[in-house]
C-alpha cells in the first residue's frame, strides 16, 4: 500500500522538485539574452 501511494504521489513531488530548478534555468537564460 505505500509503495503504491508513493507511486501514486510521485509525480506531485517530481514537480515541485523540478519546478524551482526549471524556473532558475529560465530566469537565467531570459537574463543571458537581455544582456546579449
Amino acid at each position: 500500500v505505500r509503495l503504491l501511494n508513493i507511486i501514486r504521489y510521485y509525480p506531485v513531488f517530481y514537480v515541485l522538485l523540478l519546478e524551482p530548478i526549471l524556473r532558475r534555468l529560465y530566469i537565467e537564460d531570459y537574463i543571458i539574452i537581455k544582456l546579449n
